[in-house]
């Protein structure tokens, strides 16, 4: 998710670093992107200008406080795993400035649970990007329980200038609105095949043709 996420602010304009402690992992992630703006332009969603200047807006780097030094938005897309995220983000704490406002791509937990323990968890929210995240303009956004009223707008204005379309989450539920959807309808799917309704192409065609023709 990092690579798209990334990709889906530089191509917004904004300056963009790629931060992980694995220099190999990094070094995939701008291959990645690169593949990724190469085939926007080959499709004609770029123009050559446009594809110079995402490249030119992507910075990399192993080290976290040189990367989030004059942050203003962090996303966070970790592994998901809870004592993993808390421990970045109580490091992010120690070193980005005051203003930075600090987001979690996760699909799982509630951004009340990341900001436990939190020296200031007004500037917290989720923003659970739906993958691949510069194709789809689905965000999901939530706020906890004392994310500030400044911090909210701030992040979607930004969504919306980097061209998403933000679903406002109201209640916190594991999983989110996205992923339930799609654990239901899969459930629906598995149960279709193991008690024998229809064959495994059948139900495929279900799900890809009359569902699609629906949502339409």
């Amino acid at each position: 998710m990092g690579p798209g996420i990334a990709q889906v602010f530089a191509q917004a304009g904004c300056p963009v670093t790629l931060i992980d402690i694995d220099g190999a992992v990094l070094k995939q992630a701008q291959e990645r992107i690169k593949s990724s703006v190469s085939a926007f332009k080959e499709a004609g969603l770029y123009g050559a200008r446009k594809a110079a200047a995402t490249l030119a807006k992507v910075n990399v780097t192993t080290k976290l406080a040189e990367g989030i030094k004059s942050a203003d938005f962090i996303v966070e897309a970790i592994a998901e795993n809870l004592e993993l995220k808390s421990a970045l983000f109580r490091q992010i704490e120690k070193l980005a400035p005051a203003k930075t406002i600090i987001a979690s791509n996760t699909s799982t937990y509630s951004i009340d649970d990341l900001a436990k323990g939190s020296k200031r968890p007004g500037k917290y929210m989720l923003t659970h990007f739906v993958n691949p995240p510069h194709v789809i303009p689905l965000v999901e956004v939530a706020r906890g329980i004392k994310t500030s009223n400044e911090t909210y707008e701030f992040t979607l204005a930004l969504l919306k200038q980097a061209g998403k379309r933000p679903l406002i989450i109201k209640k916190m539920i594991p999983g989110h609105l996205i992923n339930n959807f799609n654990f239901a309808i899969l459930s629906t799917a598995l149960g279709f095949m193991g008690q024998g309704i229809a064959s495994i192409e059948d139900i495929d065609r279900a799900l890809t043709e009359a569902l699609d023709r629906v949502t339409q």
